[in-house]
């Protein structure tokens, strides 16, 4: 998975034409660029240590330096998208190439909490996994029926939106 999608990136970079105007990122600490640094959250990376390798500045990313997604969109020669709660509210529709939803420790429901018929007794992984992938299509049928058509997957947890919208 991994060697395939490092291919994809280096075919992308050498391309002439734009294959994608817009990124639009989705996932948990993988790929935050900073929107936890806004919610009253324990889930923050917003102190050294972090980002000591992008600019000797904690940007929020859980990470050292960029993430996936910010590697993704240098190689498609977009900006990296900025994290949707670091832009002001008056500001976003002005955000034309892209911008990062991804918030850490976020889960595929809206509360790690729930689960089908609201108990977790006796519960079995196997159709518990199943109802989160059936979560996940419907939430991915979604964002398609809102316009994007290229997606790029990189692990359960996280999430990229490349596409048209």
């Amino acid at each position: 998975m991994i060697t395939y999608q490092l291919a994809f990136l280096v075919n992308v970079s050498h391309s002439k034409k734009k294959i994608v105007p817009v990124l639009y990122v989705f996932g948990d600490s993988t790929v935050d660029a900073g929107n936890n640094n806004n919610l009253n959250t324990l889930a923050k990376a917003n102190a050294f240590p972090y980002g000591i390798d992008f600019n000797n500045c904690s940007t929020g990313r859980f990470s050292n330096g960029k993430t996936f997604a910010d590697l993704v969109a240098i190689k498609l020669g977009l900006p990296m998208p900025p994290s949707y709660l670091g832009v002001p509210k008056s500001e976003r529709h002005q955000v034309v190439t892209g911008i990062n939803y991804a918030s850490g420790s976020c889960g595929i429901l809206n509360s790690t909490r729930s689960y089908p018929n609201g108990t977790n007794n006796n519960l079995n992984p196997e159709k518990y996994a199943d109802y989160l992938l059936e979560q996940l299509a419907s939430l991915i049928k979604k964002i398609y029926d809102l316009g994007a058509r290229k997606f790029v997957k990189s692990r359960v947890s996280s999430g990229i939106v490349a596409g048209e919208v």
